[in-house]
């Protein structure tokens, strides 16, 4: 692949100007408030309303994403940054926690995550030296997460140790739920909440893809929309018909779709990217059949 310049591609307008600290602040406090909001309201709206909150909760995540990627921080603010997101996540879930409420534990570990992931995927992005790299690390990426959600360990973590995915994902509570069983007398106990998980590679993918896109001066915000619309109805599905739909490939089109005139390959790149694409989906099935007794 040729080397990736704007000179070579033409220059344009792009979104790769540093954000204020306003609106990291503004959206990193808005994505800590509604998770909070979201499960000390989940006991009192109807369970319908998750096709209301669900969208906002997967805009509010992406939008603190959005922000840290926006705020350009350099590599040794990055490098804090996750320092930091990664100790709060560690004190706020390896120590008790009695005193501090359950809805507001559970939001800090969610901004942590978010801000650590965010982190990780810029430091990932800043690895990529050509643009046309995205088009092939995106369809591995997508590949990986449909084969490791239907034929590896990801379905059999969530159904046998729910407690291990929470831990390692950004959740948020489910309206209709979290409250006293039908029937139940005043003042009975509430069931536990059902959640909607966000998992932490999610996160990072999504930072990535959007660092990379800023880094070589493509079309970040309509990538941003897609990957809120598209992920939107992932979590639909999930929530009401309760299908496992991987997040990956989502998060790789809406990046890729917007900026599809933006890649140039030869008929031999081409050739070379779909042999290596089928060539890799072979091996990760055999390999994730050959090691299901493990999962």
């Amino acid at each position: 692949m040729s080397t990736d310049t704007l000179e070579h591609w033409g220059a344009q307008k792009t979104e790769a100007t540093p954000k204020g600290p306003g609106e990291l602040a503004a959206a990193l406090l808005v994505a800590l408030a509604f998770s909070l909001a979201g499960r000390l309201a989940a006991p009192h709206l109807p369970y319908w309303a998750c096709a209301v909150t669900v969208p906002l909760a997967l805009l509010t995540v992406l939008w603190a994403i959005r922000a840290v990627v926006g705020a350009r921080p350099t590599g040794l603010e990055v490098a804090a940054m996750m320092a930091v997101s990664l100790a709060g996540w560690a004190v706020l879930t390896l120590l008790p926690w009695k005193s501090v409420p359950t809805p507001t534990l559970q939001a800090l570990r969610n901004l942590c995550l978010t801000v650590f992931g965010a982190g990780l995927g810029i430091a990932g992005a800043r690895a990529v030296r050509d643009r046309n790299l995205l088009v092939p690390a995106g369809v591995f990426a997508a590949v990986i997460d449909i084969a490791v959600v239907y034929f590896g360990p990801t379905g059999r973590a969530v159904s046998k140790a729910p407690e291990v995915v929470a831990q390692f994902s950004l959740h948020q509570s489910l309206p209709g739920t979290a409250a006293p069983p039908p029937g139940a007398p005043p003042g009975a106990a509430s069931l536990p909440p059902e959640v909607l998980y966000v998992g932490f590679l999610d996160v990072l993918l999504a930072a990535f893809m959007l660092a990379a896109l800023a880094r070589f001066g493509l079309r970040v915000r309509p990538a941003f929309w897609q990957m809120v619309l598209w992920l939107s109805l992932v979590g639909l599905a999930s929530v009401f018909l309760g299908l496992p739909i991987p997040g990956w490939p989502f998060i790789v089109l809406a990046a890729l779709l917007p900026n599809r005139d933006q890649f140039h390959f030869s008929r031999q790149e081409k050739m070379a990217m779909a042999v290596a694409t089928v060539a890799a989906v072979g091996i990760v099935i055999l390999v994730l059949r050959a090691t299901a007794r493990m999962w």
